[in-house]
């Protein structure tokens, strides 16, 4: 598994993550970012079973920023099966 970050910042107000079961489990794993940013509020993640299983994932992003006020996830079982993803992105921006 390869990173390559340029800046990257995360900034959280509360973030918690609660899960039974979660396994990742990635073939080839590469991320490149030139700038990343974070900002949450209130971020919460509550799953009883979360499996990610991936093959190859590739994301190739510019610019990716993503500013939310109060996002939560509760998943009762969640599974994602993925052979190949790709993203490139340029300026991604994402306001909630």
């Amino acid at each position: 598994m390869s990173t390559i970050e340029d800046n990257v910042s995360i900034e959280v107000g509360n973030a918690s993550i609660e899960a039974g079961n979660m396994s990742i489990e990635a073939g080839n794993a590469s991320i490149e970012a030139g700038n990343v940013s974070i900002e949450a509020g209130n971020v919460s993640i509550e799953a009883g079973n979360l499996s990610t299983d991936a093959g190859n994932v590739s994301t190739e992003a510019g610019n990716v920023s993503t500013e939310a006020g109060n996002v939560s996830i509760k998943a009762g079982n969640t599974s994602i099966d993925v052979g190949n993803v790709s993203t490139d992105a340029g300026n991604v921006s994402t306001e909630t």
